[in-house]
């Protein structure tokens, strides 16, 4: 399950976020450079809204990050579909 908690207390803020370990499985390091970035540019998203702050920059890609290829992402999805509506895991 992928989910992102942030709790403002006493003038403090926690977050954490939490991604699914098979989206990460059989990518090399050019394609985990991308998500790293990609999910880091979508953490300082939600926290600045969770802040009521504006938006933050876009957070660089590393020179060697490329896009996992859309047939894994489309894959994933589809298996997250079936975990989910059969509720276990194949």
């Amino acid at each position: 399950m992928e989910r992102s908690t942030f709790t403002t207390r006493e003038g403090r803020f926690w977050a954490t976020f939490r991604r699914n370990s098979s989206r990460f499985r059989g990518l090399n390091k050019n394609d985990l450079a991308y998500l790293a970035a990609i999910d880091l540019q979508s953490f300082f998203a939600e926290a600045s809204t969770s802040l009521s702050l504006p938006a933050p920059p876009p957070v660089p890609l590393p020179s060697h990050a490329t896009p996992p290829p859309e047939r894994r992402d489309a894959a994933r999805t589809r298996l997250e579909e079936l975990r989910r509506r059969h509720g276990r895991r194949p």
